[in-house]
């Protein structure tokens, strides 16, 4: 796979340096460097089938052609007179068949320690069956077009591993983060460039997220830091990136754009300019935004004023947030409306919203912070949303509706919140015997401190475990 920004007509090879041929040594072809001559096949049966060690040794040392050599190599028992073979052998064709196709490692690293040719060594790397052997040949080759395509494309990761390692040249490391398929070689190679504007192409569009990680870590330019907050196709990124970023007016374009809630927060955490805060609260088409610059805006109107750095204007100037409330009734987003909410003052604007408007959230807010007990009376009893309902029964002052709520209500969260504050010992008695809600006996039989109703509860509750509750009560009690 070649990703899109992979640059097309790319050359393997770099300027000034030329590719060696690495097709030559294929299996079958040890002893294509061997000059017609001598059939050999005699010493190759005694050195490899007479039972005298010293009689295969003569044998071995009588073998002159590389392919012959070879075979014993490969096919012989005796470890010894394996390696007696290869210290015999210098054709690099023959070497690297044997340190591919060995079936002992020891026969084969030895092949591997007396090969000296980069494409030889490169087609071990390539094609060895022990990867240990082929990691051995690719710490050999100083070639690094060669390096290079093994980061590319061996099958072995620690070969892989070792090849990205060796790489120094700036233009064949380009290649490879650019051509890999393996994110743990784009990972390792993401550390051997400082070029800014690959870097923040990874950060981008690299489908590894680590890879997105370590290359925005090594980005130290505010440009590029601004383009991957603003361009990279992953919103996770775009979020580390944003967090980056000093330019305010940039954080508010941000802001102002991006579709993703954590980067749109990433933004505004740190953007100060009042002007800009305005900005994104007035004109962002996301209401989390909107509703983030608000809460922004009053988080620094209520901060104290920064000192001014001596010789520097100061652009932070203090927020103007009277036209904030206005948000509270006439934005299309909950979220905004209720951030706007917390600047509201007045009462019967409160009322207004605890009544009207049409997100539970927002008359919840509302209802938190309304004084007018008919109104957080008509709240508790008739408002269809449960959470607005169990506010206003945790404020309201009657005991009347309290225990109503406690007994009637049917959100179990509401009773449990009227069960809390009732005083009425016969309803508590009620909701520990009868309430559907575990949870609500539980805190019914808790608040009763009546013996005799507590005496009940212990011999008709069904379970063991309020009747246990009950029994305790009674000796906490006394």
């Amino acid at each position: 796979m070649v990703r899109k920004y992979t640059r097309a007509g790319r050359r393997l090879e770099t300027p000034g340096r030329q590719r060696p041929d690495i097709g030559h040594a294929r299996h079958g072809a040890v002893g294509a460097a061997d000059e017609p001559g001598k059939d050999e096949t005699p010493e190759i049966e005694q050195a490899l089938t007479l039972a005298d060690p010293d009689a295969r040794r003569r044998a071995v040392k009588r073998l002159q052609r590389a392919a012959s050599l070879a075979r014993v190599a490969l096919s012989s028992d005796d470890t010894e007179l394996a390696r007696l073979a290869l210290r015999r052998l210098d054709d690099p064709q023959a070497l690297g068949e044997v340190a591919r196709r060995a079936s002992a490692r020891p026969i084969a690293q030895l092949a591997v320690a007396r090969l000296h040719d980069d494409a030889a060594l490169f087609e071990v790397a390539r094609e060895a069956r022990d990867q240990v052997v082929a990691k051995t040949a690719a710490k050999k080759i100083a070639d690094e077009v060669l390096l290079a395509e093994l980061a590319r494309t061996s099958s072995h990761a620690l070969v892989r591993e070792t090849a990205v390692k060796r790489l120094s040249d700036r233009r064949l490391v380009s290649d490879v983060l650019q051509e890999s398929d393996n994110a743990e070689v784009r990972r390792r190679a993401v550390d051997k460039t400082d070029d800014q504007d690959e870097l923040a192409e990874l950060a981008c569009r690299d489908p590894d997220p680590q890879v997105r990680r370590l290359a925005l870590a090594r980005l130290v330019r505010e440009r590029p830091i601004a383009r991957v907050a603003r361009e990279s196709a992953f919103s996770d990124t775009r979020r580390e990136a944003t967090l980056r970023v000093r330019n305010g007016t940039v954080r508010a374009e941000i802001a102002l754009h991006d579709a993703d809630p954590d980067v749109q927060k990433a933004a505004l955490s740190r953007l100060a300019n009042v002007r800009l805060l305005e900005e994104v609260a007035r004109e962002a088409e996301s209401g989390e935004a909107r509703a983030l610059a608000v809460r922004r805006l009053r988080e620094l109107s209520a901060a104290p004023p920064r000192g001014r750095k001596r010789g520097r204007r100061d652009r932070t100037k203090p927020a103007d947030t009277t036209w904030i409330p206005e948000l509270a009734q006439s934005d299309e987003s909950w979220k905004v409306r209720r951030e706007a909410l917390a600047q509201v003052t007045d009462q019967p604007s409160l009322i207004l919203l605890s009544r009207e408007d049409p997100a539970w959230q927002v008359r919840e807010a509302a209802v938190r912070r309304v004084r007018d007990q008919a109104t957080l009376r008509n709240r508790a009893q008739w408002d269809k949303a449960w959470q607005v309902r169990r506010t206003a029964v945790d404020r309201v002052r009657s005991q009347e509706l309290i225990a109503h709520r406690a007994r009637d209500d049917e959100a179990w969260q509401v009773r449990l919140a009227a069960v809390r504050r009732t005083r009425d010992s016969a309803v508590l008695a009620n909701r520990a015997l009868y309430d559907d809600s575990l949870e609500v006996r539980q805190a019914a039989v808790a608040r009763l401190d009546d013996p005799i109703l507590l005496r009940q509860v212990s011999r008709e509750a069904d379970e063991g475990a309020l009747r246990e509750a009950a029994e305790q009560r009674l000796a906490e009690l006394g």
